[in-house]
């Protein structure tokens, strides 16, 4: 009687432990499915994971992963992004399958290609970098990748740095509150150097939060990555191929919920939505908020968005600026073919496919 009674406790414990273990893999399993479908629904990405190791029983959930290639491409796979990483982890709660969080190797190794030639190839130098999936109850879903620190490096020219940045997050939520598509990024002393695209620049801080009706960079996203090549002649056909792009596709459109720039001692604050009519033309309105106003039309200017002399004749534009670095407000519209300064008519204003190809000043 006493043997029964212990075997069929020992049988108890053994089928519990096989229970509790077969959770455990199932989390695991589950981890590894949720981050690389969570990358394989973005239209055109394609994820190719090496082998992998679960780790952690029976508290945790951790997938250690040998190798990871990631590669972002247009339907006709003429451009492309590769991501590579040697190695990487991703974990997920015991008990909770809504979520999943991936930590990256200290290096990432970028390849971006034109018409199957290589175009550029950067090392990325990563402290704290992770990506990370939620399901909400609400059928929300986020995907978010966070750094600490990253260093962006020219593999054919390391003399000096392409891009850093102390630290930040980029955020994709669909669906937005506003939108369908939403994204929310945040990143912190930027710094890019010549390599990048030939003009260094700096930023202390930039917070952003954007909607769209259609996953704009979804659509737009690969053909956008040559604007980033070392060479003008390449920068400009691709300008040439979005334009196109916009003539023929849904005409897109965004919503700035927000979006904080700050420079040194400048800053400057926007919101507004924009779309374009049947015709292409800018149709929408910003509210600019800022320190200092002629940055801003400078910028416009350098876009060529509004014609700078014209926007330093405006009267409205005269006033605000006259009153020195007080904080300015001023709204910027566009209607059909016009544009107008706090309601006031401004100047003439080409369709967005001619803005995108007109030589920069």
């Amino acid at each position: 009687m006493i043997l029964r009674v212990i075997a069929s406790f020992l049988f108890a414990i053994v089928i519990l432990a096989f229970g509790h273990f077969g959770a455990w893999w199932l989390a695991a399993k589950h981890a590894q499915e949720t981050i690389v479908t969570a990358l394989n629904s973005v239209d055109g990405v394609t994820v190719t994971p090496g082998e992998m190791t679960p780790l952690g029983y029976p508290h945790n959930v951790t997938l250690e992963i040998d190798g990871m290639a990631m590669t972002w491409q247009t339907p006709n796979a003429e451009r492309s992004i590769e991501l590579k990483a040697n190695s990487m982890q991703i974990e997920t709660p015991m008990f909770d399958m809504r979520k999943a969080q991936a930590n990256l190797d200290k290096e990432l190794f970028i390849t971006i290609r034109d018409n199957g030639e290589v175009l550029r190839k950067f090392r990325a130098v990563i402290e704290g970098g992770r990506f990370s999936s939620f399901w909400r109850p609400d059928d929300t879903t986020e995907y978010a990748f966070n750094f600490n620190n990253i260093t962006l490096w020219d593999e054919e020219n390391e003399s000096e740095a392409a891009l850093r940045a102390s630290s930040g997050y980029i955020v994709r939520e669909t669906p937005g509150i506003r939108t369908p598509v939403s994204w929310r990024i945040s990143l912190k002393d930027i710094r890019a150097g010549k390599p990048l695209m030939g003009e260094p620049f700096v930023l202390n801080r930039l917070v952003a939060g954007v909607g769209f009706e259609n996953d704009f960079f979804s659509q737009y996203g690969p053909e956008m990555l040559p604007l980033i090549a070392d060479n003008k002649s390449d920068r400009m056909e691709a300008r040439k191929r979005i334009a196109k792009k916009l003539e023929s596709d849904d005409a897109p459109s965004l919503m700035i919920e927000s979006l904080q720039v700050e420079n040194r001692e400048n800053w400057v604050s926007l919101r507004g939505g924009f779309g374009l009519n049947e015709k292409r033309y800018l149709d929408g309105k910003i509210s600019i908020n800022t320190n200092d106003l002629e940055p801003v039309i400078h910028f416009l200017s350098a876009i060529n968005l509004l014609d700078e002399r014209t926007l330093k004749n405006s009267r409205e534009i005269t006033r605000v600026m006259s009153n020195g670095r007080s904080p300015s407000n001023i709204g910027i519209s566009f209607e059909r073919d016009r544009a107008y300064v706090n309601s006031r008519e401004l100047s003439v204003v080409p369709p967005l496919p001619e803005l995108i190809t007109k030589d920069r000043k």
